[in-house]
């Protein structure tokens, strides 16, 4: 199920929203949408489980499956995440590895894990990838981060088991943030909030001599709340210039850059979400900030003016969502 918002009006007393729904009624080849992106040229991409890769130009669909007998094809029919590249080229994480697709040749190029390669991806269970303004691929995967150089072809792995973090065990990177300063924020399943900035990401893309390392990292469970449900970071986005917002499996937190203080974010608009699993964060071009829970809906949050709203498909609205589960 895939919904659109179709349009967008809010002030500080209404709010008007209408989501259109595409779904296998209207040729969509599938239902269990894990992702969806919008590249350079307006087409759209949908990661769909069990289908494969889906480019929907707005009247036709067309798929990109896996085939057991063809190597220049994606390597699962499971795919997790898409993004794009400044030569227009996807990328796509997957549960089998991580796919590089080249639409003007079509031509696929596949990274898979191999435990006798040092230059290899650390994992091929992909659950988030980032390009950064030096065109490096971050790959977030279960078992360590990665950062792969395209003009170096090559991966250099960090949080794959080695030092303090998680008691020595691979750190299971979740997500992924770039601030304006080209600062990269990682979220992790067991291990808090990482940062590498961007004077030391700046330094290792010109000389990779230098080693790639964390710049500073925060166990929130620090603080009081539950290691189990606290320590996963899931999705990041800037709430302002001093605050980022983490969702996490114990709802939405706020981390003041300043004094590097976590505390909880209050949505009165439902407070029975407070403390639900957050599975997705995205700022659009106006500023608002959408939240989409794994179980609970939908929450818009317009932090300039203080307002939330909520959706539910519970709500039986027309033009609604028809679905809970928001990735």
């Amino acid at each position: 199920l895939i919904l659109f918002i179709y349009s967008l009006f809010c002030n500080a007393n209404t709010a008007n929203f209408t989501f259109n729904q595409i779904s296998i009624a209207q040729r969509l080849p599938g239902a269990n949408v894990h992702y969806v992106y919008q590249d350079s040229q307006g087409l759209m991409w949908f990661a769909i489980g069990s289908v494969g890769l889906c480019k929907y130009d707005g009247e036709n669909f067309t798929v990109y499956d896996k085939s057991v007998t063809d190597s220049n094809s994606i390597s699962s029919n499971f795919p997790m995440v898409i993004t794009e590249d400044i030569t227009g080229n996807l990328w796509i994480g997957t549960n089998e590895g991580l796919n590089e697709f080249d639409r003007k040749n079509g031509v696929w190029k596949r990274y898979l894990y191999n435990d006798a390669c040092e230059n290899c991806i650390p994992d091929n269970f992909i659950a988030d990838l980032h390009i950064d303004k030096f065109n490096n691929i971050w790959i977030a995967t279960s078992k360590g981060l990665s950062k792969y150089s395209k003009s170096q072809d090559r991966f250099y792995n960090i949080l794959v088991g080695e030092g303090a973090y998680n008691n020595g065990l691979p750190v299971e990177v979740i997500g992924f943030y770039e601030n304006d300063k080209g600062d990269i924020w990682i979220g992790s399943i067991n291990s808090g909030l990482f940062l590498i900035d961007s004077a030391t990401n700046a330094k290792h893309t010109i000389d990779n001599k230098n080693k790639l390392t964390i710049s500073n990292h925060w166990v929130p469970s620090k603080i009081g709340y539950k290691q189990t449900q606290y320590n996963v970071t899931r999705s990041i986005c800037e709430y302002d210039k001093n605050t980022l917002l983490l969702g996490t499996f114990n709802g939405l937190y706020l981390f003041n850059l300043e004094t590097e203080v976590f505390r909880k974010f209050h949505i009165h608009i439902n407070p029975s979400i407070n403390n639900s699993y957050v599975d997705v964060i995205h700022k659009d071009n106006r500023g608002m900030i959408w939240v989409g829970y794994t179980y609970e809906g939908l929450l818009l949050i317009n932090p300039f003016e203080n307002e939330q709203h909520y959706f539910n498909a519970g709500n039986n609205l027309p033009k609604s969502i028809k679905s809970n589960t928001i990735r």
